[in-house]
């Protein structure tokens, strides 16, 4: 598919666009039940599609995303959810064999009762990365499916105390390419303690245990537990400031003597600063114990600061650097300084429709043998819901 017929496809849309007025959604069922289309289009530019430090290879790619969206909502007993389901289909100008389509699949609900808040989510993601981008040697693409679910609960203990607990699950699956990349199913169970420090600040406590089955081809499967014991705050921390932050000691003990234990310093935070009435930002920290695609311990260190611009009501720009440094061990040994930056402008004509057009760069400095690499994306790319 030539170049030309790319971005035809997307231009033909923008008719569509100016004369969308849409005053319903796609079906509605009964009272609590409205379906809605949620799909959309991208045409993006590689100038290093494998994510390669010696083989940079330019490409187009093509992705559409139709799919369907299910929001269920009854005011009356306090439940809410919503189900979005989406197919992605990739299509390249000249690396044909890499042409693929995926399955997207999320859901959350909520119930909001007088003492006990509850919250559920799930969501399954079949993926196509590459080799570069999950830290191995090579330039291939790689099939990834990852699984998430989360349940969460809050009960208000007392007008000054609460407490929440939750039980989350992650799941990472490579689907082809089995020799040296390492499948990894967690479980972790947070607990937190809140005491109500003011009528818009919560003072915290909490333990975070985590547990991970490690699983690489051809090498004997081992386990990893890990701990989180931090304090934190959340709320309106300050007039223009909300969010939240956790910090404390993390450890991490992996089976067997080959491996070695390690503990750091722990953070987590998600913070909002509304500077001014068109001026949005945040920063979100991060920092903990992860497992690299190959089964090495990695510790992780991350920091995201963006930025999100009302220029008009039609019209919004958004701004965004996030630096992180992983500090690979036991097996391929090494540093990743990774800097990802970009832009963004979207136009919103209504409701229903977004355009947007916007560039990424992405350099992975890395002193492991076949690491580094420089990226830059350009797309454009057109979403309708409705």
């Amino acid at each position: 598919m030539k170049r030309n017929l790319y971005i035809f496809i997307l231009s033909s849309l923008a008719p569509l666009a100016l004369g969308a007025n849409y005053s319903s959604p796609l079906i509605v069922a009964g009272d609590y039940v409205n379906v809605f289309f949620d799909g959309s289009s991208s045409l993006l530019w590689y100038s290093n599609v494998f994510f390669d430090d010696e083989n940079e290879v330019e490409e187009w790619v093509l992705k559409v995303y139709p799919g369907l969206e299910a929001n269920l909502s009854n005011q009356a007993s306090g439940f809410d959810a919503s189900i979005r389901a989406n197919y992605e289909i990739q299509r390249f100008e000249e690396l044909f064999d890499l042409n693929g389509e995926y399955v997207h699949v999320n859901a959350v609900s909520s119930y909001d009762g007088a003492r006990l808040d509850l919250d559920a989510s799930y969501s399954f993601d079949q993926q196509q990365t590459t080799t570069g981008q999950e830290g191995t040697q090579g330039s291939e693409f790689i099939q990834l499916d990852v699984t998430r679910a989360r349940l969460q609960g809050t009960y208000t203990l007392s007008p000054k105390f609460s407490f929440s607990s939750s039980v989350n699950y992650n799941d990472r699956e490579y689907k082809d390419r089995k020799d040296r990349l390492a499948d990894v199913e967690s479980y972790s169970i947070p607990v937190d303690l809140f005491y109500e420090l003011t009528p818009k600040v919560d003072l915290s406590v909490g333990y975070e245990y985590s547990f991970e089955e490690v699983g690489i081809s051809g090498v004997t499967d081992f386990h990893r537990e890990s701990s989180f014991i931090n304090v934190g705050a959340r709320g309106n921390l300050l007039p223009k400031l909300s969010g939240f932050f956790r910090v404390g000691y993390r450890t991490v003990n992996p089976e067997g003597a080959e491996r070695e234990s390690d503990q750091t310093l722990g953070i987590n935070a998600e913070l909002t600063h509304y500077t001014t009435p068109k001026l949005k930002s945040s920063l979100r920290l991060q920092r903990g114990f992860g497992v690299g695609s190959e089964g090495q311990s990695v510790e992780n260190t991350s920091a995201r600061l963006e930025f999100d611009y009302t220029i008009s009501g039609n019209f919004a720009a958004n701004l965004y650097t996030e630096l992180g440094y992983n500090d690979f061990q036991d097996g391929n040994d090494g540093q990743d300084f990774v800097n990802r930056s970009g832009f963004r402008l979207s136009y919103l004509p209504n409701q229903y429709w977004r355009f947007s057009t916007g560039y990424a760069y992405i350099e992975n400095d890395s002193n492991r043998l076949g690491q580094g690499f420089v990226n830059h994306i350009l797309d454009i790319s057109a979403s309708l819901r409705y």
